[in-house]
């Protein structure tokens, strides 16, 4: 799972000389290898240039949209689940 969190976002988290992640949109993450997991926890008061939040909707919908696309990017996620209780965290559910 690793290689994937690596090439597909960058954005999320960024990366030390001593190729540490650090964290950017993403604040944390928590990788779970025998559930499949990861989960994201996502940063707070950012917006998109338009003015809407990013929370994980945003992230869910964006995700979906790549997912389900004609060039069927990300087909490691078997499942996309937003913690009711946490509108900044963000479960993913890979196949492998």
């Amino acid at each position: 799972m690793s290689s994937w969190l690596g090439t597909r976002w960058r954005t999320w988290w960024g990366w030390t000389r001593r190729v540490t992640p650090v964290p950017q949109l993403a604040t944390s993450w928590d990788v779970d290898d025998v559930a499949n997991t990861i989960t994201f926890h996502l940063r707070e008061g950012v917006k998109f240039h338009d003015g809407t939040d990013f929370n994980a909707d945003a992230v869910k919908w964006n995700l979906e949209m790549f997912k389900n696309g004609e060039k069927k990017d990300l087909e490691d996620i078997e499942s996309i689940d937003v913690d009711a209780a946490d509108p900044y965290t963000i479960v993913l559910h890979m196949t492998r």
